[in-house]
């Protein structure tokens, strides 16, 4: 049993690996597409109507979120088998709670 984690814990270090290699190639792409947009914005004389600056700004935003699940979803990938890393609340059911705690009063028995 000891060796099967071993091995799902190399697989997902190895699929964390390949998250954080997509993760550079959208940041290129999105770094890509805000030079692109600073460029139109320059050239343009109105850029708040130019379809071609319109058109990157709506390809960023989803870009944008892509990025950060993807972000998250290597993190916690990495952190699997960790066991003091919690889970994110995003991308499963469960919420941290806080721990019931109980008070009592020190009796003496003389």
């Amino acid at each position: 049993m000891l060796s099967g984690q071993a091995k799902s814990g190399d697989l997902l270090k190895g699929l964390s690996q390949e998250y954080k290699v997509s993760l550079s190639i959208i940041a290129g792409r999105l770094k890509e597409i805000k030079s692109l947009i600073k460029e139109n914005t320059l050239i343009s004389t109105d850029p708040l109507k130019d379809p071609e600056v319109i058109y990157l700004k709506e390809r960023l935003k989803p870009l944008n979120y892509i990025y950060l699940d993807l972000q998250e979803v290597a993190k916690e990938v990495n952190l699997y088998y960790n066991r003091s890393h919690w889970r994110s609340e995003k991308l499963t059911m469960n919420a941290k709670k806080a721990k019931r705690q109980y008070y009592c009063s020190f009796t003496y028995n003389d």
